[in-house]
């Protein structure tokens, strides 16, 4: 993976380690360097969390966060408040706690309300690997006076999210599909919508294991 690195095959280095495993109770067969996970095709898994405000009008809000323009991936796109891999020796729980410390400034005793809702699965083919990907959900409620520690969030109508995951590519891809899970959660998608069962389906269209 050093050398790799060094040649310039491999960007983006963590010094975080991946398990190779083709389920995720199972016992990991070695550990690789994050950055490198891509190109060998290994599944990866990760946490990302629906940050979530109920309004005074029974409607929701989401916070969005906008990525650095120095991130190695989707630099500059729409993210979650709270999202990130899976590293080895961590339970998703734990992981969960540690990015809402660091990402946006969520206390432990708020971080530990959030709630586990499910996961999603896809597989992403690029010109830099091939990327299967399992990804547990979270959801946390956040009081109406939340305003975190970083700078560029935004707290947005649940619709107006809606709609920017329906008509653009402002988010971050895989953020599409947790939000998808979200709004059908919370019945904003509902069976009456064509469509429905397909999309459904095909929140876990990877190998979800």
């Amino acid at each position: 993976m050093q050398a790799l690195r060094t040649d310039g095959f491999i960007s983006g280095w963590r010094d975080e380690l991946y398990p190779v495993l083709s389920s995720f109770h199972e016992a990991p067969v070695m550990l690789v360097e994050r950055a490198a996970a891509v190109h060998f095709g290994i599944k990866a898994y990760g946490v990302h969390v629906n940050g979530f405000v109920r309004q005074p009008d029974g409607g929701l809000s989401l916070w969005v966060a906008r990525r650095s323009l120095t991130k190695p991936n989707w630099p500059g796109k729409l993210d979650h408040i709270v999202a990130g891999g899976q590293p080895h020796g961590l339970s998703p729980s734990a992981n969960v706690a540690k990015e809402c410390g660091e990402e946006a400034g969520i206390p432990p005793e708020l971080a530990a309300t959030a709630r586990p809702v499910g996961a999603v699965s896809y597989t992403t083919i690029s010109g830099s690997g091939y990327k299967p990907d399992v990804l547990f959900c979270y959801d946390l409620e956040l009081p109406p006076d939340f305003d975190g520690e970083v700078s560029d969030f935004r707290l947005l109508p649940v619709e107006e999210v809606a709609a920017i995951v329906a008509t653009s590519t402002e988010f971050k891809t895989n953020c599409c599909l947790v939000i998808i899970d979200f709004l059908i959660r919370h019945g904003y998608v509902t069976p009456e919508q064509p469509g429905y069962l397909q999309l459904v389906a095909a929140l876990r269209s990877g190998d979800c294991s």
